[in-house]
């Protein structure tokens, strides 16, 4: 069952930069503090990470959750919802 939580964000930035960077999961230890292993197991027919499992920590323990991408760039808005992992005890 798909989480309700939702976050949206507005960038001043071309959407194509955006997207880069939001797609180059390898890369995610790097800038965001809290994940420490981000590995694409699934993509679609564009190269674009579908299935992620990624390593938190979540400050009160490290989790892991796996999540199943979606993409509809022609409007703007790509997203994520989670099939697996412990992301619900944040």
């Amino acid at each position: 069952m798909p989480d309700t939580e939702g976050y949206r964000a507005i960038i001043d930035a071309p959407q194509e930069k955006i997207v880069d960077t939001l797609l180059d999961f390898e890369h995610y230890p790097d800038w965001q503090s809290g994940v420490y292993s981000c590995v694409v197991t699934e993509r679609d027919e564009l190269g674009r990470g579908t299935l992620v499992e990624l390593h938190v920590d979540a400050k009160v323990r490290r989790i892991g959750y796996t999540a199943r991408y979606w993409y509809d760039l022609d409007a703007g808005r790509m997203g994520f919802d989670r099939v697996a992992g412990h992301l619900e005890q944040c």
